[in-house]
């Protein structure tokens, strides 16, 4: 992985976010797929659910789907088709991202109540199975063929400009690099030039 202190290109900055977010799903996949031949006949912890729903509403939506809708997705608009394209394609996948982040949001808290409900444990599982396909697709679909498009048509004077984007969008939402997810193994790193602003937003919240 290169050293995000480096990373000043924002399509490289988007690359790597995809590799958090494809390792976060296939672990906690293999979470869930434990329980697999023991639905219904055994609890399933309501919290790791929970923490995954967050992780798919705040990083996955929020804070990287949001830029690339916001900061990335605009200046593409002049250079390819506005229906049928890839970015219209991207959008419909970014709203089903959305409804299974809120199926499993509401699984979890159902879970809560009852952590052996059948149905509800099911749900999960077919959640989690659908979001780790659904992303992994949807991953591969930008950085081989959309993010390539993009340095194809995008002048140097509007990757600038992208560039300008992503760092205001990170200064006041937030950004991904540069904090660690939570998972095993993970620890802080250093923070793109352009995303320390979000940072030092988001860390001043955080102590609020």
């Amino acid at each position: 992985m290169p050293d995000p202190s480096t990373l000043t290109d924002p399509l490289t900055c988007l690359v790597e976010e995809h590799r958090i977010f494809r390792r976060e799903t296939k672990s906690f996949l293999e979470q869930v797929q434990r329980y697999g031949a023991l639905i219904g006949t055994v609890p399933l912890d309501a919290a790791p659910v929970r923490k995954f729903a967050r992780f798919l509403e705040e990083d996955v939506d929020r804070l990287h789907g949001g830029k690339e809708e916001k900061a990335l997705f605009p200046f593409l608009s002049g250079h390819l088709p506005p229906e049928g394209g890839p970015v219209e394609v991207l959008l419909v996948e970014h709203g089903d991202l959305r409804g299974l982040q809120h199926t499993l949001a509401t699984s979890g808290e159902k879970l809560e109540t009852d952590a052996e409900a059948a149905e509800v444990q099911q749900a999960v599982l077919d959640s989690a199975g659908q979001v780790h396909r659904l992303l992994d697709e949807h991953i591969e679909k930008e950085d081989t063929v959309l993010f390539p498009m993009a340095r194809e048509v995008l002048s140097p004077k509007e990757m600038d400009d992208v560039r300008e984007a992503f760092r205001a969008f990170e200064g006041e939402h937030g950004a991904i690099l540069g904090r660690a997810t939570g998972s095993p193994g993970t620890q802080e790193r250093a923070l793109p030039p352009f995303c320390a602003a979000g940072r030092a937003r988001r860390d001043t919240a955080e102590r609020a």
